[in-house]
């Protein structure tokens, strides 16, 4: 297996009908070259794990390019605002562990291919864009790891292909929106670490294609589950750690069948540890009244 190192050679920049272009996972260094925006036809590259450093370069945003991965870089900068017109057939954007930084730019919502966006991990400001709605085939939103402030915004209830929600370790503050719950493909929801406060909406709970809520690490209050009416089969991980809720442990928690990982630790909870919880064949994690948060 061949890892070449140095920078990307210039000869790539005289292939004029090249397509598709990987590199990931290897010791390349440098700069990403402006001579690759030269390959009018070029839809998909991958510089991921690369060591690469500095800012996307003008020319690199090139009209035909539909998956970018730069994912595991030291890429610094901010995103251009006319982003989605640069790249107006972009389906996968992956930027994540990098060190770009700036504003989320409100014109993100125009790149109506999206599938998956992926910021994670880096320095973002500012706070989600309030037309996330505009992005009806995004399946993936991953915004953990940033300095992301202001709220959930309501609108993301009308995104009705998204899979993944992924905000962890922000500064995003109020409720969680009950709308989440019109998120019927949901599997993924974390939005542990941050500053969100109230009782987590019923409709949550009713999303039956969840298989991760992740919540810990909040201000949230009420009850630890709102009621005995859920619907949660497919659910395998359950993270309510350090946050505020009260009452004690409800005997139907042992109704999340699939439940593989629970960790209440660090609330106010009070009363027995049900002894049904043994009925969970699968339970592998369970967060005592009194334990430490989730590291998860």
């Amino acid at each position: 297996m061949n890892r070449p190192t140095g920078g990307i050679p210039r000869e790539f920049g005289a292939f004029a009908k090249l397509q598709q272009l990987f590199l990931s996972l290897n010791d390349l260094r440098g700069q990403i070259p402006s001579f690759l925006g030269n390959i009018s036809t070029l839809q998909v590259i991958g510089l991921s794990t690369t060591n690469l450093t500095g800012s996307i370069p003008p020319t690199f945003f090139n009209r035909s390019l539909m998956i970018v991965d730069l994912m595991h870089n030291d890429l610094s900068g901010s995103l251009p605002s006319d982003l989605c017109s640069r790249w107006p057939n972009i389906q996968r954007l992956l930027l994540s562990d990098n060190e770009f930084s700036g504003q989320l730019p409100e014109t993100l919502t125009r790149c109506k291919e999206l599938l998956v966006l992926s910021l994670s991990y880096n320095r973002f400001q500012g706070s989600i864009p309030r037309d996330m709605d505009s992005l009806q085939k995004l399946q993936d939103l991953y915004l953990s790891l940033n300095n992301l402030t202001g709220t959930i915004p309501r609108s993301i209830s009308n995104m009705s292909s998204l899979h993944k929600l992924l905000v962890r370790s922000n500064h995003i503050v109020g409720d969680i929106p009950s709308e989440i719950g019109k998120l019927v493909n949901l599997n993924e929801i974390s939005l542990r670490n941050n500053l969100l406060t109230g009782e987590v909406p019923h409709e949550v709970f009713n999303i039956s294609s969840l298989q991760m809520l992740s919540l810990s690490s909040n201000s949230l209050s009420g009850s630890l589950l709102p009621s005995s009416d859920l619907s949660l089969p497919n659910l395998e991980i359950l993270l309510l750690a350090d946050n505020g809720f009260g009452s004690n442990i409800p005997q139907y928690i042992s109704n999340f069948s699939s439940l593989i990982r629970f960790d209440a630790g660090s609330n106010q909870l009070s009363g027995p540890i049900p002894t049904s919880l043994g009925n969970l064949k699968n339970l592998r994690l369970r967060g005592s009244i009194k334990s430490a948060h989730s590291r998860a």
